[in-house]
């Protein structure tokens, strides 16, 4: 399987999520280098973005509801750094970030609570 075919799929997803769509069918013709997969693994796909949105902060993710809660997304942000760190010894390993803000980031504290780190 291809970098590009799972890194497009990985993009479906985590757009759906993020917009808080319910029914990916809707979003399939936006990703037109996509063809649609066998109905189990879109079974599948829904079944991954149901688990991201239950992990992220309000739906759906714009600028101000991450500017203005942007601790409701640790427990998501913690998941894909695990996954990622998990993949380091493979070929094509994903970028590891900081779930910090950075310098150019407007945010520059985060409330960490046991609630936000326990989700």
């Amino acid at each position: 399987m291809e970098p590009g075919f799972v890194s497009s799929w990985a993009k479906f997803v985590c757009r759906a999520a993020g917009e808080n769509i319910t029914d990916i069918w809707e979003l399939l013709p936006r990703y037109t280098s996509l063809l649609p997969p066998p109905q189990h693994t879109m079974q599948y796909l829904e079944y991954l973005v149901v688990t991201m949105q239950q992990l992220m902060g309000p739906l759906p993710v714009t600028d101000q509801s991450l500017e203005h809660q942007p601790e409701s997304y640790l427990p998501w942000l913690h998941m894909v750094l695990s996954d990622f760190e998990e993949a380091q010894d493979t070929p094509d390993a994903p970028r590891l970030f900081s779930m910090l803000p950075q310098s150019s980031n407007h945010t520059q504290f985060i409330t960490i609570s046991s609630t936000s780190l326990h989700k």
